[in-house]
């Protein structure tokens, strides 16, 4: 961005000399390495993401099953499960 921000700021010097091309192809280049990158940190950001939400989907899924279970033979009762249900997110 402080490139592109230079190039615009010295814009009638570079076509005076006639180089306001060959700085167009750098900046098309620069900002395509910029995007690229950029959508390498966001696809790795997203995968993590991915995975900890299924981490903490599936924890709550077998603390629930735990909990359901120990309800049905009744080792626990409705309201200390339904704490626990509430805490566990």
């Amino acid at each position: 961005s402080g490139h592109f921000l230079d190039v615009v700021a010295g814009l009638p010097t570079l076509k005076i000399f006639g180089r306001a091309k060959a700085q167009a192809e750098s900046i098309r280049r620069i900002t395509h390495d910029y995007r690229r990158a950029t959508l390498r940190t966001l696809r790795i950001a997203f995968l993590s993401s991915f995975a900890l939400e299924l981490l903490a989907t599936l924890s709550v899924a077998l603390v629930a099953v735990t909990i359901g279970m120990r309800l049905v033979h009744g080792d626990m009762d409705l309201y200390t499960g339904l704490v626990i249900l509430l805490l566990a997110p």
